[in-house]
């Protein structure tokens, strides 16, 4: 039986989304009455003795060293609503309810929460045994093949009601029973693994071992009083991290009728503590009627609250398995160690605040306890020395600014404080600020970089500033009321690394070089590369800006991304700057000018390898042909452009020994399309393509191609190549003209019924277009042509390839001719060790579009994932990342914001960086920059030097006059 057809023979119904309205109750009460349970609350304190619980350690307790501190945080979820009701055979409305059910695993790794499990089902569910079994098989059946699965509820207490509301809670609670299901599977995942569940662990404990497995459950909503008056009372005065004393609580199973009444009465309340005996009693007669499920050890805790709050918000409580914290001799039914209470009330905090990881809270101990260089194993150590041996900046040096200030609504937290600075005192955005505070007898010192910077006066709003001077922009009062200037500091790095905010009246000190290069890490590089110059503020600097190439090079992470709009970014500047660079560091040289060295010589470079092989694709008119040249705009300012250049350690100078490529100028055999840049023209002929394995290139998505296109398209390549696939067949076709020909005879007969006549003749119209709009790079008629052969076995000169001049598919198709070289030679047994392949590339947009499947996003796709740690560097850019494959984006390690407009800013791609930041991209000058890499916590502000090359023809430099022809 269909689903229609089984809603139509029971006179289904449709229903709005249904609230359900105070239930209409039968005799037989319900299914929501708690379960029974006997709860002893003197466990950790006497009755007359409860008293709030601190949560302040021993200074030496560190959560790290807690083994079976909880990593894992699982929850569910059940989506659902009434969604129709039905006739049943007997007269009775039958709710129906659709769900969606969940659940899902969190772990905590390297810092991070992660999701490491989730399974998802949408099930329907309603009181089955009104139906006749055979129609319920058959609903089942029908379902299944829509995706849904049929979950039988049982009636309300056994027997079917007339009373919609409980028929209707009968199917809401069957959906909820499998959530918790999934719950349990979830759990049982990795059960050995310290674990947090959101909700009671009774319902979930098919998933782990009562006695081995350590998970905790987290109650955030309480349904059921446990605690006598006295601890109801000291429940609501809890202050922010108290807690209650611990109890046990024993869910039970009456053996009998009757027996409930026996375990309510003595089991809880005030009645359990004002009559003990009574209590002590009964239970001896109890553990022969009842039948014990899960028994806890509990606590209430408040995680948070405050002044204006509900006196009960922020409580939660905190259950684990009673088995589980004897067997560890956390506790016993006697006595409870206080401390590992404390324990576990502190771990499942930090993960229900979702704080970065455990291990903060560690180091968090270690600076309580003043012994952080100890707890590492180098008691040698000095207090002010950083984690890694380097010595961090002391504070006592600086000019003094301002203090740090933390009213409402300018809170510090572990990410930026606030303060105010000195009447008259200059700050700006972008400057390095570092100040300390000591926490708990523990100097911490806070390295950070200004992102706001804000000026307020003493008046509560604008009319009052009007009136001061009675509206008159002459009038000078003769009191001025004096505001203040504040500013925001980002917290680049503590020392010690601990995440802990800085203390209101803190001393702020300006900060310099010294500063810039411990907040970001950069004496830690092992091998680093200058890619401009750290701005502190507008018009200082704080030495070379530095990019680790461990994380640009493959070792850590791969490629280089630059974001930013046409004309005002410099995109292509700053990635020619960065292969200057680069070709400069593999350099093989004795010595060489280093950053404020004096102009002495510097010791060898490291004896590792490095060989770095660019490749450019110039994208947009003539740009990048002619940086061989020197920049006319440098050599007019040569003195302070070069003063740049030096304190990066480079000598600058054009790519005078630069090779350029250019397409075939149609008509001729072998001239450049591109003249006067001493360029070599490129071409495929019909077997070099096939032999380059380049012949699927010529087709993609955007044109149309389909899958059965594609089929045939492999087909007709292997039906005119020998069994390599590569090398073209005697008989077959020999050039472009020869192959349209071919084709076009097939689609006029088709030699099998494989393809059609219609793929086909898609097949010729295609090579037909693609050949006649690419004749500078398909020559009609040649048998033999021109390819790109752009692998190297060492480090090289930039090869600069022209595609401008081509329609965007031929430029796909040159783009996928490259990396395919490139990625043949990395992959094969020849790979030289040390070798990376730099490829420079503009508007990725057009080449590996978001959302696009071709087989030229595909190639690019790989090449971001996979590729980086073969030695293939992808230096790409664009102009909204938010149009590139999210893939690409994401894959590179090393991103870069020139100027952005604030509409892309708004995409997802951008909502990991600062709200500071992306507005700060807005306002870019053309030489300045956003630089990120995966060890900074905020972007650097880099100033780019200028060019020396010519980035345009325009821009070359004239000749000096002892250089020119006759001289």
């Amino acid at each position: 039986m269909s689903v229609k057809s089984f809603m139509q023979s029971h006179g289904g119904r449709r229903l709005d989304q249904y609230e359900p309205p105070d239930p209409m109750r039968d005799n037989r009460g319900g299914d929501d009455a708690p379960p029974p349970e006997v709860v002893n609350l003197d466990v950790e304190e006497e009755r007359d003795e409860w008293r709030a619980k601190g949560t302040l350690l021993h200074p030496r307790w560190r959560a790290r060293d807690w083994a079976e501190r909880p990593v894992r945080f699982v929850d569910g979820k059940d989506v659902g609503h009434t969604v129709a009701y039905l006739n049943g055979p007997l007269g009775h409305l039958i709710p129906v309810r659709l769900s969606e059910i969940g659940s899902a695993v969190m772990r905590v790794e390297d810092g991070e929460c992660r999701r490491e499990f989730a399974s998802i089902e949408r099930i329907v569910s309603l009181v089955a045994s009104a139906f006749p079994w055979e129609e319920m098989e058959s609903l089942a059946a029908d379902l299944q093949r829509h995706e849904l699965r049929l979950l039988p509820a049982l009636p309300p207490d056994g027997q079917l009601t007339d009373i919609f509301e409980p028929m209707r809670k009968a199917a809401q609670n069957r959906s909820n029973d499998e959530m918790e299901v999934l719950e349990e599977v979830a759990v049982a995942q990795d059960a050995e693994t310290p674990t947090v569940v959101d909700g009671r662990l009774e319902r979930r404990s098919g998933g782990f071992d009562t006695e081995r497995s350590p998970v905790f459950g987290v109650i955030k909503t309480h349904r059921q009083v446990y605690l006598h008056s006295r601890g109801l009372r000291l429940l609501y005065t809890l202050e922010e991290g108290e807690r209650t004393p611990a109890f046990f609580i024993r869910p039970v199973e009456p053996a009998e009728k009757g027996s409930e009444d026996e375990i309510s009465e003595a089991g809880q309340g005030d009645e359990a503590g004002r009559a003990p005996d009574r209590a002590g009693a009964a239970s001896q007669t109890r553990e022969k009627e009842i039948k014990v499920r899960l028994p806890v050890v509990s606590w209430y805790v408040r995680l948070s609250g405050g002044g204006g709050m509900m006196p009960d918000w922020g409580l939660v409580r905190v259950e684990a398995s009673l088995k589980w914290f004897v067997a560890r001799e956390y506790g016993s039914p006697d006595a409870v160690n206080q401390e590992q209470f404390l324990s576990l009330e502190r771990a499942v905090s930090f993960i229900r605040r979702g704080d970065q990881s455990m291990a903060n809270d560690a180091t968090n101990y270690e600076a309580r306890s003043g012994d952080i260089r100890a707890a590492r194993g180098d008691a040698t150590a000095a207090p002010g020395t950083h984690a890694d041996g380097q010595a961090a900046p002391t504070v006592g040096g600086g000019e003094v600014i301002g203090r740090v200030a933390a009213p409402p609504q300018l809170e510090s937290t572990p990410e930026h404080f606030h303060f105010w600075v000195e009447r008259d005192r200059l700050v700006e955005t972008n400057q390095f600020v570092r100040t300390g505070s000591t926490v708990e007898g523990q100097a911490v010192q806070f390295f950070g970089v200004i992102d706001e910077v804000r000026r307020s006066s003493r008046k509560r709003d604008i009319l009052e500033e009007y009136d001061v001077a009675d509206g008159d922009a002459h009038f000078e009062p003769p009191f001025k009321p004096e505001g203040v200037t504040y500013a925001r500091a980002s917290i680049l790095r503590t020392t010690p690394d601990i995440f802990t905010p800085a203390l209101e009246q803190s001393i702020v000190r300006l900060g310099g070089e010294e500063e810039a290069r411990f907040a970001y890490g950069f004496t830690e590089m092992k091998r680093a590369l200058a890619v401009g110059l750290l701005c502190n503020g507008a018009r200082s600097t704080a030495g070379p800006a530095l990019i680790d190439l461990a994380y640009l090079l493959g070792e850590q992470g791969g490629h280089l991304n630059v974001n930013g709009m046409a004309g005002v970014a410099a995109k292509s500047s700053f990635l020619l700057t960065v292969v200057k660079l680069l070709l400069d560091a593999a350099r093989p040289r004795r010595g060489a000018i280093a950053p404020h060295d004096g102009g002495q010589a510097v010791a060898p470079r490291r004896a590792d390898p490095l060989h770095v092989v660019p490749i450019v694709l110039n994208v947009k008119g003539e740009d990048l042909m002619w940086i061989n040249q020197r920049n006319r705009d440098f050599e007019q300012e040569r003195e302070r452009h070069s003063r740049d250049w030096r304190a990066l350690g480079v000598e600058p100078e054009a790519f005078t020994d630069a090779n350029f490529f250019a397409p075939t100028l149609p008509g001729t055999d072998a001239e450049p399309a591109v003249a006067g840049c001493d360029a070599t023209a490129y071409s495929w002929s019909l077997s070099d393509v096939l032999a380059g394995d380049l012949f699927q290139f010529l087709f993609s998505e955007e044109d149309g191609s389909t899958e059965i296109m594609m089929g045939l398209v492999r087909d007709y390549a292997a039906s005119i190549t020998q069994d390599d696939g590569r090398t073209l067949r005697n008989d077959a076709p020999q050039t472009w003209e020869e192959l349209l020909r071919d084709i076009r005879r097939q689609a006029d007969d088709p030699p099998d019924k494989m393809y059609g006549k219609g793929t086909w003749r898609a097949v010729y119209r295609r090579l037909s277009n693609i050949i006649d709009e690419g004749r500078s790079i398909f020559p009609f008629r040649a048998r033999t042509g021109r390819p790109l052969l752009v692998t190297r076995p060492r480090t090289s000169p930039p090869q600069v390839i022209d595609i401008n001049s081509l329609p965007i598919s031929l430029q796909r198709f040159v783009v996928a001719a490259v990396l395919r070289q490139v990625v043949g030679a990395r992959t094969g047994r020849g790979a030289v060790p040390g070798l990376r392949y730099l490829i420079v590339l503009d508007e990725l947009n057009r080449f590996a579009p978001r959302g696009s499947s071709d087989p030229i996003t595909r190639l690019l796709e790989r090449v971001a994932t996979e590729m980086r740690s073969q030695g293939i560097i992808l230096l790409g850019a664009q102009q909204m990342a938010s149009q590139v494959s999210t893939k690409i984006i994401e894959m590179s390690s090393i991103r870069v914001l020139g100027r952005t407009g604030p509409a892309e800013l708004q995409d997802k791609v951008w909502q990991s960086w600062d709200k500071p930041a992306r507005r700060q991209a807005t306002i870019l000058k053309q030489e300045e920059k956003l630089v990120m890499q995966p060890t900074f916590r905020q972007p650097m502000f880099v100033r780019v030097p200028h060019p020396a090359w010519a980035m345009r023809k325009e821009d070359i430099a004239p000749l000096p006059l002892d250089q020119l022809p006759g001289a």
